[in-house]
């Protein structure tokens, strides 16, 4: 059928090109000749397939034929927006895949110790239906990708071993805690864990991340600040969203982030009056969102922030009154105070 005639011309491509890139083909599985290093073409037809797909300009039975023993071999395979149910373990014979895209599947589990031996930078297994994720992962990845998946409750145990990992995205899923090893992947730059279950994120583990520059936990249940990133990555983090949390504090540590850009804050339980020290060492900051708040003040020394400071959004709190300080910020284009109980703006 079509299928099975697009599959075997994609797996002839991926002998000359290195990727296999079989997404929305509606499979249920992977197919076994990726993982069979002796599967070439072996049919008069499969290899006039092969010849034509790769030589595109070519004639039947062009001479200038590509060479078997001159195949790549398999860097990358893209299987998403099928119906994969499983990963096999024979997936450990392709020694050299870098790059694996599982996403938008029906997985359930993952195959750890086959994965753990192949030298994966990239993995994304996102849009799946994972409970869990093997302890253990490949020590060259870079990047994560594992988020969508409506019942996974934990990060891979060992994820800190992955010392090269700067990239973690997992949102909505059911993430209650983070693995203390995380601390150790001092390479990673953005952490998202956005709309899961987390109620803490114990400063131990986040002030370990001293290089990350974007961190998303927006939507999780998270009581306190998340004061760790300040103390670890105050001189890295250009972007915090916690919004959607049931923050009631922002610590004095926020001035510690020297280049903030954009700090999101909207959506939580703040009350009385933000920090001064975000006025005096967040000196980066253009963006601040603290909307839907219970906030009475906004702080003075905002102002010291002349130079930087674009959009101020403090709606939906009970601001009765904005300081003139504010004024003498010549960039600010935005500054959204509705639905205060403003009296006046000195």
């Amino acid at each position: 059928d079509a299928t099975s005639k697009g599959v075997a011309k994609a797996l002839l491509v991926a002998k000359q090109t290195g990727t296999l890139d079989v997404r929305g083909r509606g499979l249920a599985e992977l197919p076994a000749g990726a993982f069979d290093p002796d599967a070439d073409p072996n049919t008069e037809e499969q290899r006039v397939v092969y010849a034509k797909t790769i030589y595109f300009d070519a004639p039947d039975g062009a001479s200038d034929d590509p060479s078997w023993w001159e195949a790549k071999e398999l860097v990358a395979i893209v299987a998403s927006g099928n119906r994969i149910t499983r990963v096999p373990p024979s997936i450990a014979k392709c020694a050299f895949l870098e790059r694996l895209d599982l996403s938008r599947n029906s997985l359930k589990d993952l195959p750890g110790a086959a994965l753990a031996a192949l030298p994966l930078r990239a993995l994304d297994v996102s849009h799946n239906d994972l409970h869990t994720m093997p302890d253990d992962l490949p020590v060259t990845l870079a990047m994560l990708k594992c988020g969508h998946n409506p019942n996974l409750f934990a990060l891979s145990a060992n994820v800190g071993l992955c010392a090269r990992l700067a990239e973690i995205e997992t949102p909505r899923c059911k993430l209650v805690t983070l693995p203390p090893s995380l601390r150790r992947c001092v390479a990673l730059k953005k952490l998202d864990v956005s709309h899961n279950c987390l109620e803490d994120i114990p400063d131990e583990l986040a002030s370990g991340l001293t290089n990350v520059t974007e961190v998303v936990v927006r939507g999780n249940e998270l009581k306190r600040f998340p004061a760790g990133f300040a103390l670890g990555a105050g001189k890295t983090l250009r972007v915090l969203d916690a919004r959607e949390n049931a923050i009631a504090s922002v610590p004095d540590a926020i001035g510690a982030c020297v280049a903030l850009q954009e700090l999101f804050l909207g959506s939580n339980r703040l009350a009385g009056v933000l920090p001064d020290s975000i006025g005096e060492g967040c000196v980066s900051l253009v963006t601040l969102d603290v909307s839907r708040n219970r906030l009475t003040r906004l702080p003075k020394n905002l102002a010291n922030l002349k130079g930087t400071l674009a959009a101020v959004t403090c709606g939906e709190n009970d601001v009765d009154a904005v300081a003139p300080e504010l004024g003498t910020c010549v960039n600010l284009r935005v500054l959204d105070l509705t639905g205060n109980p403003l009296r006046s703006i000195r």
